[in-house]
């Protein structure tokens, strides 16, 4: 009989309680609605009447390549690497860390463009972004210029050539 209490206890407990890791946040949806959260430790979810999705809270560091057109015509390279934190799990999307990539390589395509290609970020340059929201419940704190390249093109080649029409001396 105590055998079976145990097992019962057991099942139970494996069938109710979530744990939820140390930078983690655990929200408990009932009928496709968020009805609460829970931080780190063990959380009590009920079968078939809840669900939880652990939502990760700690600061990631994503990396990102963008290729554009500068102002004057030059072809531009960047990556960038961006930290991003999630503020409130309850409003953060499932494909947030998707969202956030698309909006970051579209504002760091948009800033390519309006710039001449001597005015580019070099390595380790911030971008001149303050943390806002790029997703609903998600914060990119920084953004920062691994690399930056520039091809040559013919656009930009005519404008380094000199007027006498000779590129070599």
């Amino acid at each position: 009989m105590t055998l079976l209490v145990v097992a019962v206890v057991l099942v139970v407990a494996v069938a109710f309680v979530r744990f939820v890791g140390h930078q983690q946040e655990l929200v408990v949806t009932r009928h496709g609605r968020p009805i609460r959260t829970r931080g780190p430790g063990p959380a009590l979810v009920v079968p078939l009447l809840e669900s939880g999705r652990r939502i990760d809270t700690a600061v990631r560091r994503q990396w990102t390549a963008v290729t554009a057109v500068t102002a004057d015509g030059a072809r531009a390279h960047l990556q960038v690497e961006y930290a991003v934190r999630v503020t409130n799990p309850v409003a953060a999307p499932e494909d947030a860390d998707d969202l956030v990539a698309d909006e970051v390589e579209n504002r760091v395509r948009q800033g390519i463009s309006r710039v001449l290609a001597r005015d580019l970020p070099d390595g380790g340059d911030p971008l001149p972004w303050a943390p806002e929201s790029f997703a609903p419940g998600v914060v990119v704190e920084h953004i920062t210029v691994n690399s930056a390249d520039i091809a040559v093109t013919p656009e930009l080649r005519r404008l380094l050539v000199p007027a006498t029409g000779r590129a070599w001396t």
